[in-house]
C-alpha cells in the first residue's frame, strides 16, 4: 500500500482541523504499537474511495505492477576453519580461577559513632541556649551536626 501514489498523497495530506498530516499520526500510532491506530488510516483510505470504485477480486489495490524478481545467482561462500582445541593444563585453569592464598583485605579501624539519648540531646540544647557553648561556637556545631546525622542514622536511643 506505501507503493501506491494515491495512498501516498493521501498521507501527506493534513487531517481536517487538525495540525497533522496523517502520515504523522500513523507514524505516531507506529511508535506507540498502537495496530488499532494503524488499521485505521487503511480503513479510511479505503473508505474516502469512489463509490463506483471497484477492483477486481484478483487486482491488488495497494500494490502497483512490478516487474518479477530476476533470479540471483548465488556463489557458495567458502567455510570457515573452525578454532582448534588449545591443550590447557589444570593448574593454569585453577589459577585463573582460584584467587591467591594470602589475599590481605585491611580492616576497617573507625571508631564508633556515638549514641545520643533524648536527655542528652535535650541537654546540649538547653545548655546552648543558656550560652554555655560561647567562644565553642565551631566545637557545638560539630556536636549539633552529629546529633542530627544520628537521628537519621538510628543513633539516637
Amino acid at each position: 500500500m506505501t507503493h501506491n501514489p494515491d495512498f501516498q498523497i493521501w498521507m501527506n495530506d493534513y487531517v481536517p482541523g487538525g495540525r497533522y498530516t496523517r502520515l504523522q499520526l500513523f507514524e505516531d500510532a507506529e511508535l506507540r504499537m498502537d495496530a488499532n491506530g494503524v488499521v485505521r488510516f487503511f480503513t479510511e483510505y479505503l473508505d474516502s474511495l469512489p463509490n463506483n470504485f471497484n477492483p477486481s477480486p484478483n487486482q491488488n489495490v495497494f500494490v502497483q505492477d512490478t516487474p518479477a524478481p530476476q533470479p540471483v545467482q548465488v556463489t557458495p561462500q567458502p567455510q570457515p576453519v573452525p578454532p582448534q582445541p588449545v591443550s590447557v593444563q589444570p593448574e593454569q585453569i585453577m589459577s585463573n580461577i582460584q584467587p591467591p592464598a594470602t589475599v590481605f583485605y585491611p580492616a576497617t579501624t573507625s571508631p564508633p559513632k556515638p549514641t545520643y539519648t533524648r536527655a542528652m540531646i535535650q541537654n546540649f540544647y538547653s545548655e546552648k541556649a543558656k550560652r554555655l557553648w560561647h567562644g565553642k561556637e565551631a566545637q557545638a556545631n560539630a556536636i549539633e551536626a552529629d546529633m542530627i546525622a544520628a537521628a537519621a542514622e538510628g543513633r539516637v536511643i
